[in-house]
């Protein structure tokens, strides 16, 4: 039986270790590989230039099914390997355009035949909708498969739906993809789930200083654009009280990422704001802005509407609770108020009769006793052992 699909699509080809020697390196082309290796589909479409070709190119297989079981067998075994060259374009567009022209005749994309899960696009992009396809898997396996054929699958141990994705962990230098119920044995053995630093101050270095073009930005605003009002899939519905505190737990306290970083361990700590972000800020706040921010607070909106204070001198202690509420609490002992603020809170003694302008402090260490008087004062003080300053 032939390897080849029945309306043969190798009648006139170039065979590149004999023919193309002679053709310039710019042409692009496109081929058609042909395995024999019983871990892939048998045929994959492809185009690109006739100087990788010459260098070895063997195909760039994108997808997740197939990517790493093809570069496993391109490297341990090329002798499994055969790339015909179907024609040859001196524009690259045109080898786009013949390439997406016999994925779509015969159905590469939807075919258990071809390793392609997508048909080439004449831009240069790459896409495709699989149709009355669906994922299986097994033990560490997984594979598309025809949904007719999921019921005779499911028969001999295959379960719907795809593997787990792998988990990026590192070590010193060292980066390398584990499964995910590994995790904790390596996390254990010294390393690190994510990716190494210095990988991250490349790619930090890389990306400082780029300038996003409008179209770009347009593209991600509209990527990440949430669906607003009835659209949105959570309109109309609410978070119970036992998810409300899940979600108050996961960043209350030490799960907190700020948690105890005060001082030189914020990161905003000097941070200063240049003159032109200080205008924009002020620019922002229009009248039209601040009068909306003042009905989202104003009347039933705000968080202290109907609200008062009441407080126990008995037991220290004060409560901030709506109207209706605070009678029964005026009934043992409460009164409307806040607990009074101590006007002297640092405990710094304070001269009778006077305030301590034009004053200076002046301690005695063996008697503990502090006086704040006149600088002409002082001379007569120091004398007797009375020193500058509280303690």
């Amino acid at each position: 039986m032939s390897i080849y699909p029945k309306e043969s699509i190798i009648k006139k080809y170039h065979d590149f270790y004999d023919d193309i020697s002679d053709l310039d390196d710019s042409l692009s082309c496109v081929y058609l590989i042909v395995n024999f290796s019983t871990k892939l589909p048998p045929y994959y479409i492809g185009s690109t230039t006739l100087k990788n070709i010459r260098n070895g190119y063997m195909g760039s297989v994108g997808s997740r099914t197939w990517k790493t079981i093809w570069k496993e067998e391109t490297t341990n075994n090329p002798n499994l390997f055969k790339l015909i060259i179907l024609d040859t374009f001196e524009d690259r567009k045109e080898a786009l355009d013949m390439e997406n022209f016999l994925q779509e005749k015969y159905g590469s994309k939807d075919s258990f035949n071809f390793v392609n899960m997508a048909n080439a696009n004449t831009n240069g992009c790459f896409g495709g909708v699989c149709k009355n396809l669906i994922w299986v898997k097994k033990d560490n396996n997984q594979m598309r498969i025809n949904i007719n054929d999921l019921q005779q699958y499911e028969s001999i141990g295959w379960t719907k739906g795809r593997q787990p994705m792998g988990l990026r962990v590192y070590r010193d230098e060292e980066l390398i993809t584990i499964k995910e119920c590994d995790l904790q044995k390596y996390l254990d053995d010294g390393w690190t789930r994510g990716i190494k630093p210095s990988s991250k101050r490349k790619l930090s270095k890389k990306m400082r200083g780029r300038k996003l073009t409008e179209n770009h930005k347009q593209k991600i605003r509209d990527t990440h654009a949430r669906p607003k009002g009835k659209d949105a899939n959570f309109y109309g519905k609410h978070h119970t009280e036992e998810t409300k505190q899940r979600i108050s737990n996961a960043t209350k306290g030490e799960n907190n990422p700020m948690y105890g970083k005060r001082g030189k361990d914020n990161p905003n700590t000097g941070l200063k704001r240049t003159e032109e972000q200080i205008q924009k800020i002020k620019d922002s706040k229009t009248p039209e802005v601040r009068k909306r921010q003042s009905e989202k607070v104003s009347g039933e909106k705000n968080q202290a509407f109907g609200k008062r204070w009441i407080y126990n001198k008995e037991n220290d202690e004060q409560l901030f609770l709506p109207q209706e509420e605070c009678e029964k609490y005026l009934l043992i002992g409460y009164e409307y108020g806040q607990r009074k603020q101590k006007r002297n809170p640092t405990n710094r003694p304070k001269p009778k009769n006077c305030s301590t302008k034009g004053r200076k402090w002046m301690y005695n260490p063996q008697t503990k006793e502090r006086i704040c008087i006149f600088p002409e004062e002082c001379e007569k003080y120091v004398k007797i052992g009375f020193r500058f300053g509280t303690k």
